[in-house]
């Protein structure tokens, strides 16, 4: 072995191969394969949107949908719009804080001031209170960005609005879909809609397909990490995982752990508020990158914990 290659074999992996030859696991599942639209009719995409939601409106980004709905509340700058989640965790994304920002001020408790209540389904597991969250009164948005794929009958009973985003489930690169109980004055972008429908129609006969592909692949990291006290962070087997959310020991450096991922190919990310981690768990990743980035999980407990 050259001297330089030290270290960088691990198993039936190389560690630190370079900018140039690392492979990139995304954690949405868009490929190159689906830059172009395929010239395809709109209606299959159509008719499911249809026959799931009943009233919808197609906007290029979930946070333009959730934008929307916040819009349609008539909120002034001093109410306060109210975020829970499935976690409890203090950390919300900034596509959800950000667009709240643009039009009044929010927070993590309900407090007299809350006008709105947007609740978060995160990484694909819904909280499973939602009659609970509805005795309080208020209006509420559920944002289901990583939830496409969960059918439970309680999300968006009790709601005016559920946002999706659609590029989280398929491999798009735009696509918010807004499911309305109440009336809003905002139109579908034509072009947009032309868009999402038709790489929708693409999609939806394998739905079921889908869904069990992430359960598999979620079941694989878990058989594959258990060794090295890895550990899924929600217990809920029902839910369609939007990404492999993990518990380790606590003493792990999750924010080096992020850099040597990504210096390997993986796209992932901190949970940050709390000790959990996420890498990729879509459809469009099989055995091979699963084997991969649990060994790199393994070489990186050996090396650096």
């Amino acid at each position: 072995m050259y001297p330089y290659m030290k270290h960088l074999l691990y198993n039936r992996i190389v560690v630190d191969a370079g900018d140039e030859l690392i492979p990139f696991i995304k954690i949405h599942p868009f490929t190159n394969k689906y830059l172009l639209t395929e010239d395809t009719d709109t209606k299959r995409g159509k008719d499911y949107l249809e026959k799931r939601f009943g009233a919808f409106k197609i906007f290029p980004k979930g946070r333009e949908a959730l934008y929307a709905a916040l819009s349609s509340y008539n909120l002034k700058k001093d109410d306060v719009v109210t975020v829970l989640t499935t976690s409890n965790n203090f950390y919300i994304s900034k596509c959800v804080t950000g667009t709240i920002d643009r039009i009044c001020k929010w927070n993590r408790e309900i407090c007299p001031q809350t006008k709105v209540i947007v609740f978060n389904h995160e990484f694909g597991y819904p909280r499973r209170d939602m009659k609970e969250v509805a005795q309080y009164g208020l209006p509420i948005i559920e944002d289901c960005a990583h939830t496409f794929y969960d059918l439970d009958p309680e999300i968006g009973k009790y709601s005016d609005f559920v946002v999706y985003s659609l590029p989280k489930a398929f491999p798009m690169q735009i696509g918010g879909v807004l499911k309305t109980n109440k009336r809003i004055g905002a139109s579908s972008d034509r072009a947009v809609e032309d868009y999402v429908l038709k790489n929708l129609s693409i999609h939806v006969d394998k739905i079921s397909e889908y869904k069990k592909k992430r359960q598999t692949n979620f079941a694989a990291y878990c058989e594959k990490l258990a060794s090295i006290g890895i550990t899924p962070y929600f217990d809920d087997s029902d839910a369609i995982p939007g990404v492999y959310l993990f518990k380790w020991n606590n003493h792990i450096d999750y924010p080096s752990l992020k850099e040597y991922l990504y210096e390997n190919g993986v796209e992932c990310s901190v949970f940050y508020g709390k000790s959990a981690f996420f890498v990729p768990c879509h459809q469009y990743i099989g055995n091979i990158e699963i084997d991969y980035i649990s060994e790199l999980l393994h070489y990186y407990y050996i090396n650096r914990v």
